[in-house]
């Protein structure tokens, strides 16, 4: 007769484990009742969710869970008014933690375009992120957002990122949110393993023992611009971005930023024989270049740049985690600064002010020169 194994516990009754439990609730108002009597739900010390579809947190007190704290985030408190997803129903996310659990909620120092909760669990170190993508959201403004939360965050401790990120693992396709995590340092403990009745995998479950590691003395760009007394201010990441933080150099919006790609392309054209050494396989001719550089969205290099800080009388000084920040000459004078600072992973640019949003100004001494 066959031998009857005892199937092993999904949940760890010891001190020594942290048991985390996620769900995307879709709805915690009226799946409440179900998820309060499922047999799993008492035996998690943290309970993470997706989802809530919440629309704010004048109904907490009757969402409580005997034995634990109640963290939620509406999509509302989330997103900027501004942001499209802003007014839009559904999402948000929360947490439930054991009452006897120490632990510390972290905030950005900014508001991102991002549903999520972030705590510490201070018994172990151990840092958690409840995440939520909607589909209407971009991958990339996901990804400009988290990257930018998980860089402030700054720890050496272990890092758990978990949600639905609505990008199905399991497929052939390319999978921009796993890659980009992948290649931070994350491993996806869900991988290869379905996570819905329609066996695709859109859950993360995903884990790191270490924060982002960068080859400065700084651990982020967030620290790094502090040294100098700066912060970054985030803009529109749509192919247009190096012009948007242009244009909020100069006038603290975004809004001419196709203004200013057009001066830029004007002035490639009238000096075309200039820049036309400089064309790479990519475009072949200055022609085609100028051709793909006009239209909306297209990324600028560093041909447009350097057309931009010559037509605008002005040195572009650019800042990336690690490196000393780099001038691009446009001016004879040391004090025509505008400051941007890039993102390699993203391929994406954000302006940069001081922390009492005065104009940046770093000295001769300061800069690495570029001809």
């Amino acid at each position: 007769m066959k031998e009857m194994r005892k199937k092993r516990p999904i949940f760890q009754e010891s001190s020594e484990f942290l048991n985390i439990l996620f769900h995307n609730i879709e709805g915690l108002k009226c799946n409440f009742n179900a998820f309060r009597r499922h047999h799993l739900t008492q035996k998690a010390d943290v309970i993470c969710l997706a989802e809530t579809w919440l629309k704010n947190n004048n109904e907490i007190n009757k969402l409580e869970l005997d034995g634990y704290n109640l963290l939620h985030k509406t999509r509302l408190s989330s997103f900027e008014s501004s942001h499209p997803l802003h007014s839009q129903k559904g999402g948000g996310v929360a947490i439930y933690f054991r009452k006897e659990m120490s632990i510390k909620k972290i905030d950005s120092c900014k508001h991102l375009n991002l549903e999520y909760i972030t705590f510490e669990v201070e018994k172990n170190n151990t840092t958690i992120i409840i995440c939520y993508r909607s589909p209407q959201q971009s991958k990339k403004e996901f990804l400009i957002n988290l990257i930018e939360h998980l860089e402030e965050i700054s720890i050496e401790k272990h890092i758990f990122l978990i949600g639905d990120f609505n990008e199905n693992t399991l497929n052939n396709k390319s999978k921009t949110i796993d890659t980009k995590l992948k290649s931070l340092g994350f491993t996806n403990i869900f991988k290869d393993l379905p996570t819905t009745n329609s066996l695709t995998s859109l859950d993360y479950n995903i884990m790191k023992k270490n924060s982002l590691k960068r080859p400065s003395s700084t651990s982020s760009l967030f620290e790094q611009l502090a040294s100098f007394g700066f912060k970054k201010v985030k803009v529109l990441g749509d192919g247009n971005c190096f012009f948007r933080a242009i244009s909020h150099q100069l006038y603290r919006h975004e809004h001419d930023h196709s203004n200013i790609r057009s001066v830029t392309i004007n002035y490639l054209i009238e000096n075309m024989n200039d820049f036309a050494p400089f064309v790479d396989d990519t475009d072949s001719t200055i022609e085609n270049y100028i051709e793909r550089m006009s239209r909306n969205g297209t990324y600028a290099d560093h041909l447009a740049i350097s057309a931009t800080a010559v037509i605008l009388n002005k040195n572009i000084i650019i800042h990336e985690i690690g490196k000393t920040p780099l001038l691009i000459p446009g001016s004879d004078f040391i004090d025509h600064q505008v400051h941007v600072c890039y993102n390699p992973d993203l391929l994406h640019y954000d302006s940069i002010v001081c922390v009492n949003n005065e104009s940046a100004f770093l000295s001769a001494e300061q800069v690495l020169f570029t001809s």
